[in-house]
């Protein structure tokens, strides 16, 4: 199989298989349920709510209804990085605006 054919799974599988751990490679924990992507939920919300817009605000905003921005600010469904990213638009920040406000939540919840 040539390496401009493989498919992202061949690629793990391959990367994982020759790698001189691979024996010990332990499975991740999905980043839904990390602490990590509960702080990046948290900017989020936070960055909605700085905004000024309520939950249906933003909905009509994205053209969803409310109970989607309720699942996503709340974890129970993923956003991808394109909706991220979309997201950011309805709101009036750029991606690097939310990274930046990303990046400091973190860091105060390391030296905690």
């Amino acid at each position: 199989m040539r390496f401009s054919h493989m498919r992202f799974w061949h690629i793990w599988f391959w990367t994982a298989s020759c790698s001189p751990r691979a024996s010990s490679v332990q499975p991740v924990e999905k980043s839904i349920y990390t602490q990590q992507y509960g702080l990046f939920l948290a900017t989020l919300r936070a960055a909605r709510e700085t905004a000024g817009l309520l939950q249906s605000e933003l909905a009509e905003r994205l053209n969803v209804d409310q109970p989607f921005v309720s699942k996503c600010e709340s974890g129970q469904r993923r956003l991808d990085f394109i909706e991220v990213r979309e997201w950011c638009a309805a709101i009036g920040i750029t991606l690097n605006e939310l990274t930046d406000a990303f990046e400091q939540t973190m860091a105060r919840a390391e030296r905690k």
